[in-house]
């Protein structure tokens, strides 16, 4: 009868078991070293920035060895407010650092200010089929002041704090009343309404921020 050598079988499974061990071992080191993040350093610094703020960290994802200390400095843009700058969802000094010694976002936001002063083109389509174009000029505060047109009209304006805006120019026999709002820092649409002794219009108009004085074009029908 063969009598088999079982050491063999223990010393092979136990050999066997050693190496599954190392390589486990291995994956487990490999694993470990790159669970951070995707991108080479040990952390990610997430940077988010909205309009109206400028500084650095620009916006990105920056990865950095673990202990690395990263400074960040924001501030406003002309026409901007209320800055507010956050670490991991905590609001900030708008200057400061962090230690990388985890992922951080951080994330600085702002408000605009709608400053309706300065020289607009003005584009105003009525229901009775007239239209025109004219340069308007808000002078004043952001709340509000004087407006005046290139064809002769004037009167007053004013936005209020849901940054809706209302004027009126007026000429000697006709009076134009306008309601709108801003889309963005450069541009206003609404509703507006021309009354004359003998009829009333309703109409829209849409207006744009320009330094540029326009010249009425030929064939466009006069205000007066």
């Amino acid at each position: 009868m063969k009598i088999q050598n079982r050491s063999y079988d223990k010393a092979g499974g136990l050999a066997r078991g050693v190496l599954a061990i190392a390589v486990c071992t291995a994956l487990l080191m490999f694993a470990c070293s790159t669970g951070n993040n995707n991108n080479t350093g040990d952390f990610n610094l997430t940077v988010n920035i909205g309009p109206g703020v400028v500084g650095t960290p620009e916006d990105g994802i920056y990865p950095y060895t673990a202990g690395t200390v990263v400074n960040y400095s924001y501030s406003l843009e002309p026409s901007f407010t209320d800055l507010v700058v956050a670490v991991d969802g905590e609001e900030a000094d708008p200057s400061g650092s962090v230690v990388m010694d985890q992922t951080h976002v951080i994330s600085a936001t702002a408000l605009g200010v709608y400053d309706i002063t300065g020289t607009w083109e003005m584009t105003e389509e009525y229901d009775d089929g007239s239209s025109f174009q004219v340069t308007v000029t808000f002078t004043g505060t952001k709340e509000e002041g004087t407006v005046v047109d290139s064809q002769g009209g004037s009167g007053s304006y004013r936005v209020d704090s849901a940054s809706v805006v209302g004027f009126n120019l007026d000429f000697p026999e006709v009076a134009y009343e306008y309601v709108g709002a801003f889309g963005d820092l450069d541009n206003i649409s609404g509703n507006c309404v021309r009354t004359t002794p003998t009829d009333v219009a309703s109409g829209t108009f849409t207006a744009a921020r320009t330094t540029a004085v326009r010249t009425i074009q030929s064939g466009t029908k006069g205000r007066r």
